[in-house]
């Protein structure tokens, strides 16, 4: 702008997406597990192996991509039971939306964190966090180099709060 009178002296210039401030550290579990499309999960720090009703599990999964990606994913991570339906769950663009995946380049960490409650009336019993993504246009999951489109990341152990 120009000082004197605010006018613009050039148009916008489009930068792309940046990052400020040091790559995310390394996380607690390294974990390599690969979606179509190039996607990997680097690792996780999880939360707990035992809970009780009503906690929060927080938890943080460090993503990365190995080609660009022209599509834009959100995250799931659901604890679920035997029958694979969300006893908790938490769905959210990478980064609280502020970071999609079709911005990442290739090889880059992006690190995100995830809070999820269990229900009060939750029975006790083991539980299985885990995590994946879908296309949020379509709800299509993206499908997993291996098979199947949920990862497991740990199990969880529900037991009263006596």
């Amino acid at each position: 702008y120009d000082v004197a009178t605010l006018a613009p002296l050039r148009g916008p210039y489009p930068l792309g997406w940046f990052t400020v401030g040091p790559s995310p550290a390394p996380p607690a579990r390294r974990l390599d597990a690969h979606w179509e499309d190039g996607v990997r999960l680097v690792g996780a720090d999880l939360p707990p192996e035992m809970a009780h009703p009503g906690d929060a599990l927080d938890l943080r999964l460090v993503w990365s991509s190995d080609t660009p990606l022209a599509e834009d994913y959100v995250v799931f991570v659901h604890l679920v039971g035997d029958g694979g339906a969300p006893l908790a769950q938490r769905d959210q663009p990478p980064e609280a939306g502020f970071y999609p995946t079709s911005g990442w380049a290739a090889g880059e960490w992006v690190a995100d964190a995830y809070t999820l409650t269990i229900p009060a009336d939750t029975p006790t019993g083991v539980y299985q966090l885990v995590t994946g993504l879908y296309q949020s246009e379509t709800n299509e999951r993206l499908s997993l180099a291996s098979g199947g489109d949920a990862f497991p990341l740990q199990a969880i152990q529900i037991v009263d709060a006596d």
